[in-house]
Parts: structure tokens; sequence; C-alpha cells
């Protein structure tokens, strides 16, 4: 799925990340002329960025009621778009009151308060920002608040274990297309922080991977053996300690030896909060450290995609 700065997503892939069916991008394109999506060598249609955002902005209004050449309209009124991630279409003071409701929720053991909240926001928008612009930053701000010990082990577990119940949901009915690049991802041996790597998962099947997703705790051994059989495109997996560091550098050299023994050309995907603040140990692994924000995956996927189509000039 190589792509470039101008057209990188295929009809299938933008099917998948907007929910619009491929028939009505193509009436969207030829009756309206809202979008252009450009041809790639084989004459298939390749769409950009801002085409993806462009039909996001579209299938909203739509849901909300509007119909498809009033939406057309209000588009072309608008000065421009605003930027898929962060969260901006109903306003910030929004996505803020929703954040503030859940971790107050959580902190106060309420799982149905915290749960009504966060269906408001899916009500709201899209299952990949409610993760990315919800969801992220609150996992990122209970592990701030645990490790200055403002909330306990227990008020961190509970939170833990409602948002692990939910991202799980919202990966499974996500589509996979058996067609598309294989990703394989999981947790290393020892390793249960996988709430990040759950939401990574959701972030690459929303951009048209495969997604095969292994949990928590995989040991080295059957991770290998998942690699020989799936034979992916692309490993991804999380440190979530510095105790595990250990760990993944031994993985990340078995992988790497065992996909030049089998003529592959793997590339992988590392991250974790026991990556996230070491400087070092992200030089050390490189173009794999993903990062840990929205806009640092969508940095790191380009720059794979980039070398994809450099390595097939």
């Amino acid at each position: 799925m190589a792509f470039d700065e101008k057209g990188f997503y295929n009809i299938k892939a933008v099917e998948n990340m907007t929910g619009v069916a491929a028939g009505t991008l193509r009436v969207w394109e030829q009756r309206y002329q809202v979008i252009r999506p450009e041809r790639n060598r084989a004459g298939y249609r390749v769409y950009s960025q801002e085409d993806v955002q462009t039909i996001q902005w579209l299938a909203q209004q739509v849901k909300n009621g509007v119909t498809i050449g009033q939406a057309v309209k209000m588009l072309h009124q608008r000065d421009n778009l605003l930027p898929i991630s962060p969260i901006m279409d109903m306003g910030k003071d929004i996505v803020d009151d929703i954040k503030d409701r859940i971790i107050k929720a959580l902190d106060d053991y309420d799982e149905q308060s915290a749960g009504f909240a966060l269906e408001e926001a899916l009500s709201l928008f899209s299952m990949e920002r409610v993760s990315l612009d919800i969801i992220l930053p609150i996992l990122h701000n209970l592990g701030d608040r645990w490790s200055k010990q403002e909330i306990t082990v227990a008020q961190e577990h509970f939170s833990s274990n409602f948002f692990r119940a939910r991202l799980g949901t919202m990966l499974s009915a996500l589509p996979s297309n058996r067609e598309m690049p294989i990703v394989m991802t999981g947790c290393i041996a020892e390793e249960q922080h996988e709430l990040g790597l759950l939401i990574f998962s959701i972030y690459l099947r929303r951009r048209g991977f495969r997604v095969i997703y292994l949990g928590q705790n995989v040991p080295m051994e059957d991770m290998m053996q998942a690699f020989t059989e799936l034979r992916p495109r692309i490993v991804a997996f999380s440190v979530g300690t510095a105790q595990a560091l250990t760990t993944m550098v031994q993985l990340k050299e078995k992988l790497e030896k065992l996909a030049e023994e089998m003529d592959m050309n793997l590339k992988l995907a590392i991250g974790g909060r026991g990556i996230d603040f070491s400087k070092e140990k992200q030089e050390e692994i490189g173009d794999a450290y993903t990062g840990r924000t929205t806009e640092k995956w969508d940095e790191w996927l380009r720059k794979l995609n980039k070398k994809a189509i450099d390595a097939s000039a």
C-alpha cells in the first residue's frame, strides 16, 4: 500500500476509514466533483489525506441529517477544512468536557457514567477519532497521575480494564480486508500494557491494513512462529516498562534475522512508555520507533511508505 504525499489511499482503504461505500465515493466524485482522486500507473484511484478529510466531513454532515447536496454547498462556503486530528468539528470544549467526565467517573469507579460519556463521544465522532483524541490522552493522563501517586493502583487497574474492554470491541468492529497488507501486533513476553498497542492497531486498521492482534504477554517463540505463518509486512509490539527493554532488543534481532532468512522486507513498529522517555533507546531502534502521538504515527507511516516507493522505483 505504497503512497506519496499527493495520493496514497486506495478506494478500499478510504471505504474502511470513512465508512462511505466505494459506490457512493464514485457518485460524489462524478456528480458533485467535490473530491478529485488521482490515478496511479495501473489506472486505479488514489486518494490524498485532504480527500479523506473532505469525505469524513461530508459523511458526518450526512449522519447529522444534512443531504449530500446541502453538505457540498456548506463545504464550498467554508474557508478550509479543519484537521482530522485533534478533534475540532464540534468544538474543543465538547471534547474536553467528555474527557473530564470520563476521568471523573473512572476515579469514582462509576463504569456506567464513563460508558455513557464514551458512547456519547462515539455518537459524535468516528471510532478512530475517539480512540486517538479522547482515549489516548486519558491514558497518558492516567499513567502520569499513577506515576505521581495521585491515584491508587486499584483506580489505575479499574480504568485500564474499562478501556481494554471497549478498545477490544472497537477493533473487532472494524472491517478487515484479507487482501490488504498484514500487520501483526502484540505485546512481548511478560508485557501487560496493551492499551496503546490496541489504539495503534485501530489506527492501522482504519488505514486499510489487515491487523492481526495477538494480545498481551506473547512468548518470544510464539511470536516467531506467528511471524513465520503469517509473513506480515509489519510487526508492531509495545514495550511498557524499562525491564522489558532487553526482551524487546532480543525479539527485534531475532525477527530481523528470520526475515532475512525468509527473504522478506520486514518493517518494525515499536512503541510504549518503556521507550517514550528514553532518547537513547529511541535512537537505538531508529525508524522502528513510532512515537506516542498521532502526529508521530502519521510521520512514521509516511516514512515507511516513502521507503517502499523508493525501493520499488
